[in-house]
């Protein structure tokens, strides 16, 4: 028996389907004539691969050739990278995400992981060298996947039905399939709050299975959704009963799109548009703590912590004044509460702009000895950073930090190359632009000029580090300034922790289900926006950012963003 986790990578986009490209050539939505892929050419490490009929063009154009290059990084890592040959799609900046060095040593001999694979009909599979007879850990052999078609697990939604396991990759879609041992166990593919906890519900043992999407998403602590964060890999952990040892190793799918991760019987990734699919770092080692210890030397490292950072902290939305915060820093001293770092939100902005001090609630001077008196204490102060920079409203408006950022070129831009105009906290917002090259020096010295202000931080609150909008597109180009004032939060009333659970009914526990019963109690966002006259640049559609024939806002495949997780009845 097997199980098959799904891996399924898309565009973000609404979940309605496109028929047709912009040129009005239709897509057929259905892979069940894809041909997959054969090899035409080996060239040392890679193998180059031809489609094997013609193209099916499911969710998108097929990319004609394809090439894989297979790297042994060790004994226990092996790096499989699958892109188009003629690099003409985007992918992963070393820049961002270094590649692991290439071996100095050949471990094609001995290392414990073993690439297998048959030229055409092309498929591959990994092995243990130390465990051949054991079912590979990583197998997309057709014959080793459930038979197709499988009807739709939601009626309403032709897009989780799943029509055959070919080899896909299109320009808007990308699709990859393995199996996996019946039962086995999974766990990662977060940043989730799993219903089914840590061990992830692939739909055996009782389970339903489960679809997780991949898309950092700016939401407090949905259930069975994508949420903040986006770590895609997965560890599997196996025992053998037989021998009474069990295994771990982990894959991770290096990529930069959306994705939905279905967890049933095998492992699918279906990427569309400017897929940019680096391809399968698998990580072998016995225990699973080492294998997230291979992660974290690909993608890089937490940054160390100070000893401070581990002792009590205050913080959150509501010290209005400098007056709240000498309070609590008295009281906790009072009660013999070892104190190690306060902490402020917006409320500390003017206006709420970041690197301000709103002048008469935190008063520059008073800021300062306030932080200084802190320092004396050896305790520390942490202030609040918004990715969101705040636009001069007119000619009279000063505000530095967008201005410089203006004349260094450091703001994201629409296709026309105006400027992204989103709306946060202040009213309408730039974002940053992190792979400009002047981002670094206009950031650094909107610190040291908020340092020089008073505000001498230990250590800053990185709110959010990408885009986060109140809408959904450049809402801000064109529009009229003056109908969008700051927005308050003030008279937003946090009834209870976590978000949406109400103390007053639930009592103090702060569970999320009580006796069978969900204690989310939030039925409307508490916070209000302005009408925006003028809409300006429209929502990405056909043709956005230079991508003739491609659709933006409805591409043929779209994940399953905001949506609770899908659930896939056991093949």
């Amino acid at each position: 028996m097997f199980s098959l986790l799904l891996g399924v990578l898309y565009t973000l986009a609404p979940t309605e389907q496109a028929r047709f490209q912009g040129s009005g050539t239709p897509y057929s939505l259905n892979v069940t004539d894809c041909p997959g892929r054969q090899q035409f050419k080996l060239r040392g490490v890679a193998i180059d691969l031809a489609l094997a009929g013609p193209a099916c063009n499911a969710f998108g154009l097929d990319v004609s050739d394809l090439t894989i290059e297979v790297t042994y990084q060790s004994q226990s890592t092996l790096h499989v990278k699958i892109y188009d040959t003629a690099n003409q799609q985007f992918t992963i900046p070393e820049s961002v995400i270094e590649r692991p060095a290439a071996p100095t040593t050949s471990y094609t001999g001995n290392s414990d992981l073993m690439f297998n694979y048959d030229a055409a009909p092309f498929a591959f599979w990994i092995t243990r060298r130390s465990d051949p007879d054991a079912m590979p850990l990583f197998d997309t052999r057709t014959s080793s996947l459930p038979p197709t078609p499988i009807a739709p697990f939601n009626a309403s939604d032709p897009s989780t039905a799943f029509d055959g396991f070919p080899l896909v990759f299109e320009d808007q879609y990308l699709q990859i399939a393995s199996a996996l041992p019946y039962g086995t166990n999974i766990y990662g593919l977060g940043e989730v709050i799993a219903s089914s906890g840590f061990r992830r519900d692939i739909g055996t043992d009782g389970g339903v299975g489960t679809i997780q999407t991949h898309w950092a998403r700016d939401v407090a602590d949905p259930i069975d959704q994508n949420m903040y964060g986006t770590h895609p890999i997965y560890v599997e952990h196996r025992y053998n009963a037989t021998t009474g040892k069990a295994s771990a190793s982990g894959v991770l799918l290096l990529r930069y799109l959306p994705a939905d991760t279905p967890k049933l019987q095998g492992i699918i990734n279906r990427v569309p548009y400017d897929w940019g699919y680096t391809g399968l770092l698998l990580l072998l080692w016995p225990p699973d703590a080492e294998v997230i210890a291979q992660y974290g030397s690909v993608i890089g490292y937490p940054m160390w912590q100070p000893a401070w950072g581990f002792g009590f902290h205050l913080c959150r939305w509501g010290y209005h004044n400098i007056s709240y915060d000498r309070e609590n820093v008295a009281q906790m001293r009072a009660a013999g509460i070892p104190l190690e770092v306060q902490w402020n939100d917006i409320d500390l902005y003017h206006a709420y702009r970041d690197f301000t001090t709103d002048p008469v609630s935190f008063p520059g001077d008073e800021l300062r000895a306030f932080i200084q008196e802190l320092a004396a204490n050896n305790q520390h102060y942490i202030p609040i950073v918004d990715v969101g920079v705040a636009t001069t409203v007119n000619s009279t408006d000063v505000y530095d930090p967008f201005t410089r950022g203006v004349e260094e070129d450091v703001w994201i831009k629409n296709p026309d190359g105006s400027l992204y105009l989103g709306q946060v906290w202040p009213g309408y917002t730039v974002f940053p632009d992190w792979f400009s090259e002047n981002i670094l020096s206009v950031w650094t010295e909107a610190l040291r000029n908020w340092t020089e202000l008073g505000v001498e931080f230990s250590g800053i609150w990185l709110d959010m580090n990408e885009p986060s909008s109140f809408c959904s597109h450049s809402c801000g180009t064109g529009a009229n300034y003056s109908a969008l004032a700051p927005l308050s939060v003030a008279g937003t009333v946090v009834t209870g922790y976590p978000e949406c659970y109400n103390e007053t009914i639930w009592g103090p526990s702060g569970n999320m289900t009580i006796n069978g019963t969900s204690t989310y109690s939030c039925t409307t966002s508490s916070i209000t926006t302005a009408v925006i006259e003028k809409r300006g640049v429209e929502e990405r559609g056909v043709g956005a950012g230079g991508e003739q024939g491609v659709n933006l806002n409805t591409p043929p495949y779209a994940i399953h963003n905001g949506s609770f997780t899908r659930r896939i009845s056991q093949f």
